[in-house]
């Protein structure tokens, strides 16, 4: 694994072997607005509902259901080589026992029968950048890529992602991580392609989904024309607030309607409200992100300007 220093005048320097290559660094102004996540999943309920899906690389398929069911995807286009079978073990555990004895492909279609056959899900089997390629221009609103970790890979894909992607449209980056941990230790180029497609197409990144093997996530978009407005409520919201109320009420005693114990009704009752709250940063990030909010800021700007104005000469 390589490590990194700075030499005197400030530069970077490679200070082990070429195992692993330097990613550009990021400037500012495309890190400004992001927000770190607890977890890849906490990034779910910000995503716009209803909304085209593309997963890049579905392995057995359990990501591919927590997509379905939490962002409720108008379509859902899952694309893999679909090859897993062909390997002895898969994270530790025989392929055989993962699959159930079916190969990688068939496996993944039997869980997914039912969205399948009402069309909701559509299933691409191929080469990751031959079946980009066949997706229309401008079609799709989420692509999530977690296949080949590679740098030639990854930046093959991403180069056919950005002509596929809407202009509002968030793309998501699996294993933002420099190597493998605990496996194979093999080196990826995720970090290395995603950052230089952020700094050559000036894509800003809005959220990083932290893992427990800092197998990390990150979400980027096209820079939009009004930057300097955040990726949501510019003012954050103090969890503090809802848990201390929670509080109140175990503390209380007031449990009398409820035969769950305090401590799962709080937990439930917090999920809760953080879902209810990532719902509303999301539509209020679509708001901001519309052409009618871009529109009518001249409008808006001149009304504060008159309120300004008027205001002292209302009477008191």
């Amino acid at each position: 694994m390589v490590a990194y220093g700075y030499d005197q005048q400030g530069a970077n320097v490679d200070r082990a072997g070429p195992s692993v290559q330097a990613c550009p660094k990021l400037p500012y102004r495309l890190l400004k607005n992001a927000r770190i996540l607890p977890d890849r999943i906490d990034i779910l309920p910000l995503l716009p509902k209803k909304a085209v899906i593309v997963e890049v690389g579905v392995a057995v398929g359990d990501f591919s259901d927590n997509i379905l069911r939490v962002c409720d995807p108008s379509l859902f286009i899952a694309i893999d080589t679909f090859k897993l079978h062909e390997i002895p073990t898969l994270w530790g555990r025989p392929t055989r026992e993962w699959f159930q004895n079916l190969e990688h492909a068939a496996f993944y279609r039997d869980r997914f029968a039912m969205p399948i056959r009402t069309g909701r899900m559509r299933v691409l089997e191929g080469d990751s950048v031959a079946m980009l390629a066949t997706l229309d221009d401008k079609s799709v609103d989420v692509f999530y890529v977690d296949a080949n970790h590679t740098y030639d890979s990854v930046s093959r894909e991403l180069s056919v992602i950005r002509h596929k992607i809407k202009d509002d449209g968030l793309i998501i980056m699996n294993d933002y991580v420099m190597n493998e941990v605990g496996f194979s230790n093999a080196p990826y180029g995720v970090i290395q392609a995603t950052n230089e497609f952020m700094i050559t197409y000036d894509y800003e990144m809005i959220y990083f989904a932290l893992q427990n093997y800092m197998y990390c996530d990150v979400a980027i978009r096209k820079v939009l024309p009004n930057s300097d407005t955040p990726c949501d409520s510019s003012e954050p919201i103090d969890f503090s607030v809802f848990i201390a109320m929670e509080r109140e009420k175990i503390e209380s005693g007031n449990q009398q309607n409820f035969s769950a114990s305090p401590s799962i009704l709080s937990t439930q009752k917090i999920s809760q409200m953080r879902q209810e709250i990532s719902q509303l940063r999301a539509e209020l990030q679509a708001m901001r992100s519309s052409t009618s909010w871009r529109l009518t800021a001249p409008l808006r700007a001149l009304s504060r300007s008159l309120a300004s104005f008027v205001r002292p000469l209302s009477p008191k």
